[in-house]
Protein backbone atom coordinates (compact mmCIF):
# COMPACT_ATOMS: atom_id res chain seq x y z
CA UNK A 1 0.00 0.00 0.00
CA UNK A 2 1.08 3.35 -0.59
CA UNK A 3 0.15 7.14 0.12
CA UNK A 4 -1.74 8.85 -2.59
CA UNK A 5 -1.86 12.19 -1.35
CA UNK A 6 -1.39 13.62 2.05
CA UNK A 7 -2.67 17.11 2.65
CA UNK A 8 -2.88 18.80 6.38
CA UNK A 9 -4.29 22.37 7.37
CA UNK A 10 -5.81 24.15 9.74
CA UNK A 11 -2.59 24.63 11.49
CA UNK A 12 1.22 24.65 10.24
CA UNK A 13 3.05 21.38 9.62
CA UNK A 14 6.30 21.19 10.61
CA UNK A 15 9.37 21.79 8.46
CA UNK A 16 11.49 19.05 9.37
CA UNK A 17 7.93 16.67 9.55
CA UNK A 18 7.45 17.79 5.95
CA UNK A 19 10.79 17.57 4.53
CA UNK A 20 10.92 13.53 6.12
CA UNK A 21 7.84 12.81 4.91
CA UNK A 22 8.37 14.17 1.48
CA UNK A 23 11.81 12.77 1.39
CA UNK A 24 10.22 9.55 1.98
CA UNK A 25 8.39 10.06 -1.30
CA UNK A 26 5.24 10.79 0.42
CA UNK A 27 3.53 13.72 -1.83
CA UNK A 28 1.97 15.73 0.78
CA UNK A 29 -0.06 18.92 -0.27
CA UNK A 30 -0.93 22.13 2.02
CA UNK A 31 -4.33 22.73 2.37
CA UNK A 32 -6.42 26.23 3.39
CA UNK A 33 -9.82 27.70 3.68
CA UNK A 34 -12.01 29.47 6.10
CA UNK A 35 -15.19 28.32 8.25
CA UNK A 36 -17.16 30.51 6.45
CA UNK A 37 -15.75 29.54 2.81
CA UNK A 38 -14.63 26.03 3.38
CA UNK A 39 -11.12 25.22 1.67
CA UNK A 40 -10.62 27.60 -1.30
CA UNK A 41 -6.77 25.61 -2.78
CA UNK A 42 -7.02 23.38 -4.87
CA UNK A 43 -5.59 19.73 -4.73
CA UNK A 44 -2.26 19.38 -6.31
CA UNK A 45 -0.35 17.69 -9.07
CA UNK A 46 1.98 15.04 -8.07
CA UNK A 47 4.60 16.84 -10.10
CA UNK A 48 3.32 19.74 -8.60
CA UNK A 49 4.66 19.26 -4.90
CA UNK A 50 7.99 17.39 -6.34
CA UNK A 51 11.36 18.49 -4.87
CA UNK A 52 9.74 19.48 -1.08
CA UNK A 53 7.57 21.87 -2.78
CA UNK A 54 4.77 20.72 -0.02
CA UNK A 55 5.21 24.57 1.65
CA UNK A 56 3.11 26.24 -0.74
CA UNK A 57 -0.36 26.08 -2.20
CA UNK A 58 -2.30 27.17 -5.07
CA UNK A 59 -5.74 29.03 -5.09
CA UNK A 60 -8.23 27.58 -6.71
CA UNK A 61 -9.27 28.63 -10.37
CA UNK A 62 -12.53 30.69 -9.91
CA UNK A 63 -11.42 31.96 -6.44
CA UNK A 64 -9.94 35.08 -6.06
CA UNK A 65 -8.85 36.79 -2.96
CA UNK A 66 -7.00 39.66 -1.61
CA UNK A 67 -4.07 39.70 1.21
CA UNK A 68 -4.89 42.81 3.02
CA UNK A 69 -1.78 44.25 5.10
CA UNK A 70 -2.50 43.94 8.83
CA UNK A 71 1.13 45.64 9.71
CA UNK A 72 4.05 43.66 11.20
CA UNK A 73 4.48 41.79 7.85
CA UNK A 74 0.83 39.97 8.42
CA UNK A 75 -1.87 40.00 6.06
CA UNK A 76 -5.68 38.95 6.30
CA UNK A 77 -7.21 37.03 3.64
CA UNK A 78 -9.99 37.99 2.16
CA UNK A 79 -12.02 36.31 0.09
CA UNK A 80 -14.12 38.19 -2.92
CA UNK A 81 -17.80 37.13 -3.71
CA UNK A 82 -18.07 34.79 -6.95
CA UNK A 83 -19.73 32.49 -9.32
CA UNK A 84 -18.42 29.46 -7.36
CA UNK A 85 -18.92 31.50 -4.07
CA UNK A 86 -22.27 33.48 -4.23
CA UNK A 87 -23.46 32.73 -0.84
CA UNK A 88 -21.18 35.03 0.70
CA UNK A 89 -22.94 37.81 0.07
CA UNK A 90 -25.88 37.49 2.47
CA UNK A 91 -22.95 37.19 5.21
CA UNK A 92 -19.62 39.09 4.05
CA UNK A 93 -17.58 40.21 6.42
CA UNK A 94 -17.36 44.00 5.41
CA UNK A 95 -19.93 46.45 4.50
CA UNK A 96 -19.83 46.56 0.98
CA UNK A 97 -20.76 42.53 1.37
CA UNK A 98 -18.35 41.81 -1.40
CA UNK A 99 -15.96 40.09 0.88
CA UNK A 100 -15.29 37.98 3.75
CA UNK A 101 -12.85 38.22 6.01
CA UNK A 102 -10.91 35.79 7.99
CA UNK A 103 -11.68 37.70 11.37
CA UNK A 104 -15.13 39.18 12.15
CA UNK A 105 -14.64 43.11 12.84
Amino acid sequence: MFIVLQAFGGGPLSLKVGDALSAAGVPVATGFGTTECGIITSIPLREDIADCDWLWFRIADGIDVRWVPEGDHMYECHVMVSRLLWFLHRRGSHPDRAQMGTRWP
